[in-house]
């Protein structure tokens, strides 16, 4: 059971990611300032480079280091 819902949270994750990536970066980046760090990570890391850093850079500086920060440790346990 757990394989699965990790399986469907996942794909939630990646369709919402889409979503994201199709707004402003303005709108986007006030939204995701505004939910979990986790969740606003794992979103950011399936969103397109460019659109993501484009989202970064139109958060408050704290948040976008917070999610930059979350984004590195997420990098490095993928490449483990």
């Amino acid at each position: 059971e757990a394989r699965g819902e990790g399986a469907t949270e996942t794909a939630a994750i990646k369709r919402l990611s889409r979503m994201y990536e199709g707004m402003r970066p303005k709108e986007a980046a006030g939204v995701l300032e505004k939910l979990d760090r986790n969740l606003a990570a794992q979103m950011l890391g399936e969103i397109n480079h460019r659109q993501a850093a484009k989202i970064l850079a139109a958060m408050k500086p704290t948040v976008a280091a917070e999610l930059t920060n979350h984004l590195r440790r997420s990098e490095g346990k993928a490449t483990q």
